[in-house]
């Protein structure tokens, strides 16, 4: 999986902003070191993102891939579960 950039548009901005998340805070996860996970079926973004953001908060961004290659879009997101966390650190 080639992850290079993120795209965001109004919607996903907006989803994410529910959360408190920002473009920025996403880039921190994709910049830093995260780990990627196959997010569940049927669900509208193919991997998990998890990682920290320049702020130390354990995030978990859905991502899906956009066509382009290396461009993702995130989907939603939010802070990491306990689990998801569990999982980063294995």
């Amino acid at each position: 999986m080639l992850l290079t950039t993120l795209q965001f548009d109004e919607d996903n901005e907006e989803k994410l902003a529910l959360r408190q998340i920002s473009p920025f805070d996403a880039y921190d996860v994709l910049n830093g070191k995260p780990k990627f996970f196959r997010n569940k079926r049927r669900r509208s973004g193919i991997y998990k993102m998890i990682g920290p953001d320049r702020g130390g908060r354990m995030l978990s961004i859905v991502i899906r891939p956009t066509g382009v290659a290396g461009v993702w879009q995130p989907v939603t997101g939010w802070l990491s579960t306990r689990a998801e966390i569990r999982a980063y650190k294995r």
